[in-house]
């Protein structure tokens, strides 16, 4: 006679900084969205895709992508009032976050110079009904030339 009468079902280990290729099934619902190419499972790394039906904009990201058997968080579609579209581009510059094709009122855009060039103004912006706020300036810096007999700035076009 054994002492062993339930049959024994290995528990699986689970090892620290290991990823675990684990599908996803079902991407989340999004109210007013329809999923381009919907499938029924989708495996880690594999992207489902969204777009606003009727006269509803997209907030977010158009996808989301799955994760280790996790979905990450969804866009929304939303009537919006007041909303504004990509922030201004300036010269020398850029924005520090990815560039959407709308943006929700109160939502604040942060911009970064080029090397060799200084920020002038506020280098965030609002959007706020509609419009966003004065965008700051990525102005040349000034060298000094080694050498130069009157110890003034020369202002260069990097």
């Amino acid at each position: 006679k054994t002492p062993w009468t339930r049959k024994w079902q290995p528990t699986p280990v689970v090892l620290p900084g290991k990823s675990y290729n684990v599908s996803c099934v079902n991407p989340p619902q999004v109210e007013n969205a329809i999923i381009h190419n919907q499938k029924s499972r989708y495996q880690s790394g594999e992207r489902a895709c969204y777009e606003c039906i009727g006269n509803y904009d997209l907030f977010g990201e158009i996808d989301v992508i799955c994760l280790n058997g996790t979905w990450r968080k969804p866009p929304q579609c939303k009537v919006s009032q007041g909303k504004c579209g990509p922030p201004p581009p300036i010269d020398n510059g850029e924005i520090t976050s990815l560039l959407q094709s709308v943006y929700p009122p109160g939502m604040i855009v942060e911009y970064r110079c080029q090397a060799y060039y200084e920020l002038q103004g506020n280098r965030k912006v609002v959007c706020r009904n509609g419009k966003w706020s004065q965008p700051p300036k990525c102005l040349g810096t000034c060298f000094k030339l080694l050498g130069s007999w009157d110890n003034s700035c020369t202002q260069y076009n990097v």
